[in-house]
């Protein structure tokens, strides 16, 4: 039975197992010729999934010519994961990361696996959990291959992920106030609710902060709990 001894108090019920199909569905992504890239729409890749905390669209380096049909078939969207498909070290392989962004649809590359968001789970917190070191370890040892580490849509579908029913908890309007425009000039950030931010890298509010801690805190608990 899954219950950690040191918990949050909203925190009852047990932790439930559930393979990722139940709540993604994996495609691998797409790969142009050379004379598709630097313009288009933008496309995630392996660098974007490992230099951010988690993605919008305003983050995203590449650009790629592609049609409505193919940009349909290959959306990421809002609560959409991403995972790195191909890498050289043992310890990279499959590192996960969400797109949290609501206003443009972005698509992604090759070398990138993406789960299509089909199940109910805070996008935010799930983005932590897979990024857990007993999450981290589930993922790594799928890898295979000799000079390159890869893996594959079906090891994805088959990991068992743990969630709890009071992840739900963490509203997605919660989740909403932690991500500001970082176009948005100071005296709009002024006059707007919920949005009044001190200036950081990332433009996270204090709430923020102290939200992804305390997400970060309890996937560190329950990852030293089930080790």
């Amino acid at each position: 039975m899954l219950v950690p001894k040191l918990r949050f108090k909203e925190f009852k019920n047990e932790w439930n197992e559930i393979t990722l199909k139940k709540i993604l569905s994996f495609k691998n992504g797409i790969n142009g010729d050379k004379d598709s890239y630097g313009y288009g729409i933008k496309y995630i890749s392996v660098g974007d999934i490992l230099n951010n905390t988690y993605i919008t669209y305003d983050k995203i380096k590449g650009l790629i010519d592609i049609n409505d049909k193919t940009l349909k078939e290959n959306s990421v969207e809002y609560g959409d994961m991403v995972f790195q498909r191909s890498s050289e070290t043992f310890n990279d392989i499959g590192q996960a990361n969400v797109y949290l962004d609501k206003k443009q649809i972005a698509t992604f590359g090759g070398f990138v696996i993406r789960g299509k968001k089909i199940g109910n789970y805070n996008p935010l917190f799930f983005n932590y959990l897979l990024k857990s070191p007993c999450n981290r370890k589930k993922i790594i040892v799928k890898g295979a291959g000799a000079q390159h580490y890869n893996i594959s849509q079906e090891e994805l579908e088959s990991m068992l992920a743990s969630l709890n029913d009071a992840y739900d908890a963490l509203k997605e309007t919660k989740t909403d106030t932690i991500i500001t425009d970082t176009k948005t000039d100071t005296a709009n950030k002024t006059n707007t609710t919920n949005k009044n931010t001190a200036k950081t890298g990332d433009d996270v509010s204090l709430f923020g902060y102290v939200g992804l801690l305390c997400i970060a805190l309890l996937g560190f608990i329950y990852s030293k709990r089930y080790e």
